[in-house]
């Protein structure tokens, strides 16, 4: 799979919960008689159904973003696994009591994560058009994401008791076969999907943590227009989504997206916010969206 960083030959492992609903949002519109887009935008809005970020698993290990927030560790004074601790990106579920508890060994965690596959660079031909092009080849290279045998990503899908979440599943089987992310032209960003219906870990673990109540976020999110969020004690990270307009029918020319700031999974508030999804668009023929309603995780710990 490709999913660019900024560089072509480069390519992140994982994709955010707003790249799958642009996906879903495409293919809705190409699948006559499974859900609406326009019946898909309205569900998300009103939290129907809620998305995560995907994230990478190994075996029975499920990592999710490690969250935001400052940890006295245990171990003081040791240079080398503050170093550790301030890389690491993912923790494993099953190790978020050890996480707020300050006893995690991020050495072990960033071994396990390292398990999950490898980074490739493959050199591709582009050949311009014209009667002497195939004497004039340009090679560039590509970055791609090879997972292990055991590994992959997994999102968490969350919906209403009352709320047929089955259309929704067709749709990502329906991106599994065309793909996902960059270079799809090429095979790249294929999947196969398996549903899983039981509890995460996550939510079993916090019945040992009684102290305090955070909101951890698993999706990107942003409060919506009749929203004030309440930033006491929050601990956060922001990041930019821009990019251009995937779609033949909505300029002549290429055009961007207007930039949009949003919170980052992983990041930590006392209270959870609604979000919604967003028109991002501007002077084509039609909405441009951008979703950024927050996958929330209710966490009490010590």
């Amino acid at each position: 799979m490709h999913f660019g960083k900024g560089m072509l030959a480069t390519s992140d492992h994982t994709f955010t919960a707003d790249t799958l609903f642009s996906a879903l949002f495409q293919q809705a519109i190409h699948s006559i008689g499974v859900i609406s887009a326009d019946q898909l935008l309205d569900d998300a809005k009103e939290r129907s159904f809620v998305m995560s970020d995907a994230f990478p698993f190994f075996g029975d290990d499920f990592f999710i973003p490690k969250p935001i927030v400052h940890i006295q560790s245990k171990k003081q004074g040791d240079s080398v696994d503050k170093k550790a601790f301030k890389k690491m990106n993912y923790i494993r579920e099953r190790q978020l009591v050890k996480f707020f508890e300050g006893n995690i060994n991020p050495h072990s965690e960033g071994a396990l994560l390292n398990n999950i596959g490898e980074y490739h660079v493959r050199e591709q031909v582009r050949i311009p058009r014209g009667s002497r092009a195939i004497e004039n080849p340009d090679p560039y290279n590509v970055g791609l994401f090879k997972f292990a045998p055991q590994a992959g990503l997994y999102i968490d899908l969350q919906f209403k008791d009352d709320y047929n979440i089955e259309p929704v599943l067709q749709l990502i089987e329906y991106i599994g076969y065309v793909g996902i992310g960059g270079k799809r032209s090429n095979g790249m960003g294929q999947f196969c999907i398996e549903v899983n219906e039981s509890a995460s870990e996550i939510d079993k673990t916090t019945e040992a943590l009684k102290a305090q109540t955070i909101w951890l976020m698993l999706s990107g999110g942003f409060p919506n227009e009749n929203e004030e969020i309440n930033m006491e004690a929050a601990e956060f990270a922001v990041e930019k989504r821009t990019g251009f307009v995937a779609s033949d029918s909505y300029s002549e020319h290429p055009l961007r997206k207007r930039d949009f700031v949003l919170f980052k999974s992983g990041s930590c508030f006392r209270e959870p916010f609604w979000g919604d999804v967003f028109d991002v668009g501007g002077r084509g023929t039609h909405p441009v969206y951008r979703y950024a309603v927050p996958y929330w995780r209710e966490v009490s710990y010590v």
